[in-house]
């Protein structure tokens, strides 16, 4: 191998070193360029970016969930839904012993598909104070409606 050809081989390797480095470059600086920041106040409920990841635009990668005020529907059966009216509180448990405040915000008196065994259930729906940040959505709750 003659002195010109490993001159041009060490040359060509140079500008291989070089462009990969000012690739890394223009990578390191739109990485500190990237704030990613939310519209809204609130806890991420769901990720689905994994590291190495190409993020396309318009694609829901993040969820962000303002919690503060929870709705949760609970289900009366016929027994007991004469005695729950709106406007009325409920006192939730989780499975945490977390304790919540709801109000009965509507009752839905249609039976629909609600009917099983001899026995009707009512959904009710309650807005609840989550200024704790601490009920989930999907938990599971007990509650006692207070008279």
């Amino acid at each position: 191998m003659g002195s010109d050809t490993i001159d041009s081989d060490i040359r060509a390797k140079q500008k291989e070193l070089d462009d990969a480095a000012a690739d890394l470059a223009e990578a390191q600086t739109a990485l500190g360029n990237f704030n990613a920041t939310a519209p809204i106040n609130g806890t991420v409920t769901s990720c689905t970016l994994t590291p190495g990841a190409e993020v396309k635009s318009g694609e829901t990668v993040i969820t962000i969930s303002n919690n503060t005020n929870m709705v949760v529907e609970i289900t009366v059966d016929d027994r007991n839904i004469s005695f729950v009216q709106p406007g009325m509180t409920v006192d939730l448990t989780d499975y945490n012993g977390n304790t919540f405040l709801g109000t009965v915000s509507s009752i839905d008196m249609s039976i629909g598909d609600n009917s099983a065994n001899g026995m009707t259930s009512y959904p009710v729906t309650l807005d609840v104070d989550n200024s704790a940040g601490t009920c989930w959505p999907a938990s599971w709750l007990d509650y006692s409606v207070r008279g």
